[in-house]
């Protein structure tokens, strides 16, 4: 992106081939994309927990927590929990709304009624059960396959949306 636009720049006239100049617009340029970094997951490439902060809100908020990240990365390694990550980001990306990875194995989203917001969860939940991440095997097994599920909560805030999750998270885990 830097170069191509440096070339039309130069193209047209508006900064000349003599070095010194070409390093200070490669200067501004650097200052540019540095800045979209800041507000980008380095894993997922989706805003970070920096660009939700800096946003205004949408009146409905939702919380979602990749089930079992941490017994994943125990188990299997951090590069088939980085794997679930990517994936459950694409999902919530291929919804058409901005999704944020807030940090670890938290993400959040934002749509203007529930009623979006439960539409976008179904289809989350229906796209992750299509998906299977292939896991080494144990020594006496055949290939397995990583099915990938979500904690969800839906609120008025996203700490509200988070306490949704969690109780579903608590009441799963005491049945």
């Amino acid at each position: 992106m830097g170069l191509d636009y440096l070339t039309t720049l130069r193209t047209r006239g508006c900064i000349k081939s003599e070095v010194a100049e070409l390093r200070h617009w490669s200067h501004v340029l650097g200052d540019v994309v540095s800045d979209v970094w800041f507000y980008t997951d380095e894993l997922t490439f989706l805003p970070n927990r920096k660009a939700y902060d800096s946003r205004e809100r949408l009146p409905v908020q939702v919380w979602i927590d990749v089930k079992d990240l941490y017994r994943i990365n125990e188990q299997f390694g951090e590069r088939v929990g980085d794997e679930v990550l990517w994936r459950v980001a694409r999902t919530l990306e291929a919804t058409g709304v901005t999704t944020f990875r807030l940090f670890a194995d938290k993400f959040a989203l934002e749509c203007n009624t529930s009623w979006r917001a439960q539409l976008i969860l179904t289809q989350l939940r229906t796209s992750l059960l299509l998906e299977r991440i292939p896991v080494p095997p144990a020594p006496s097994r055949l290939p397995t396959w990583l099915e990938i599920s979500c904690w969800c909560g839906i609120g008025g805030t996203l700490l509200e949306a988070e306490h949704v999750a969690t109780g579903a998270k608590r009441r799963r885990s005491f049945k």
